[in-house]
């Protein structure tokens, strides 16, 4: 499961993964957060609750990468993480590096612990 919530008033996004996604499911959600950054103005924060994120394989997170590099090239201006599941915190800030993205990552243990940062 994923959503995918965009706040343009206090210009934030808010993603949630949860559980398993395939290569089909990620090429939606990844569509819906590109359009999401767009609407979005320089300096936004990208919340991303991966607590409950089963670790996905490397195809999927090459995609993860480029929606990284992307949010970057828009100007996203800080990303909070809120993590649960080591190895998918692992995966998602390989990815990143993978991707040569090289903006910093807050890690949070909860979405209100990461709400109270925007």
């Amino acid at each position: 499961m994923a959503q995918v919530k965009v706040n343009n008033k206090e210009n934030y996004m808010l993603i949630v993964l949860e559980g398993f996604l395939n290569e089909d499911e990620v090429k939606d959600i990844l569509g819906r957060i590109i359009k999401g950054i767009d609407t979005l103005t320089p300096g936004f924060t990208m919340i991303n609750d991966i607590s409950k994120f089963v670790p996905a394989n490397s195809k999927v997170l090459n995609e993860i990468g480029k929606v990284q590099a992307y949010s970057m090239k828009k100007g996203v201006g800080k990303t909070i993480r809120v993590v649960g599941n080591v190895l998918g915190k692992t995966q998602l800030r390989r990815a990143q590096e993978n991707a040569g993205v090289g903006y910093e990552v807050i890690e949070v243990g909860s979405l209100e612990e990461a709400m109270e940062q925007v």
